[in-house]
């Protein structure tokens, strides 16, 4: 990717994050024992989109076996190794794995850019073990600034401009890396049914050095005066497989 391009795209504004992306995934979790208070639901872990391995490192503490799986190719570190992580490259979409081979799945930050995430929550739910959890976070559609890039959340414009915004507003590649910011209505319609459930969700209102460093003024002032507790940045659920 090339400079330019490469400033103009969402992942410009993850990489500046990289210092506090552990913090993050160390709040998130601590969202998730709050609802589910176990230490460990058996032995395997699989996180699914695991763009700079932070939330797998965090999540997968407490297993025998950690596997992270992500579109690209990544190379762990030599504490990964010695940790027992493992990469696969692979599709959320067309998971390779057995079904029924895993104690928690998560999807962190991932959802939004998936085509067709209700593909991707139906291989999570095939992959996991019953009494297992799929824990998923993703951003609100009803924040008014757009996490990815800092501009005015570009879901609140109809489809048919979406793409003339962000271009003009310096993300011309926004619409091919975000294609959705699906709700709690969605995601329960997308993965409920008759053997998994929803147990619970918590809203997500991270510290103001958790959020990239272009949104980090107008979010202070939003958290101050107490905004964020209505409109939060985003939900983090659970889901239980009977």
């Amino acid at each position: 990717m090339d400079k330019e391009k490469y400033i103009n795209s969402t992942k410009f504004i993850y990489d500046t994050l990289e210092p506090v992306l552990e913090k993050r995934a160390e709040y998130l979790k601590s969202l998730y024992y709050s609802i589910s208070p176990r230490t460990s639901l058996g032995s395997t872990y699989l996180d699914i989109g695991a763009g700079t391995t932070s939330n797998g490192k965090v999540f997968g503490k407490s297993f025998k076996e950690v596997i992270i799986l992500d579109l690209n190719n990544i190379e762990l570190s030599l504490e990964d190794y010695k940790r027992g992580i493992k990469f696969i490259q692979g599709d959320a979409r067309n998971l390779p794995f057995e079904n029924n081979s895993m104690d928690l799945v998560t999807l962190i930050s991932i959802i939004e850019h998936i085509p067709h995430p209700w593909v991707a929550l139906g291989e999570a739910k095939k992959v996991t073990r019953s009494k297992g959890e799929i824990v998923i976070q993703v951003p609100s559609i009803f924040i008014p600034i757009d996490l990815h890039t800092g501009v005015l959340n570009p879901f609140w414009f109809p489809r048919s401009i979406r793409k003339f915004y962000t271009t003009l507003m310096g993300f011309p590649n926004y619409t091919n890396e975000v294609f959705s910011l699906p709700t709690k209505k969605d995601l329960v319609r997308w993965i409920e049914e008759y053997n998994i459930k929803l147990i619970g969700y918590r809203k997500v209102i991270y510290p103001t050095n958790f959020v990239p460093p272009i949104l980090r003024p107008i979010y202070w002032i939003l958290l101050k005066v107490g905004i964020l507790n209505l409109i939060p940045l985003g939900h983090l659920y659970v889901f239980r497989k009977q």
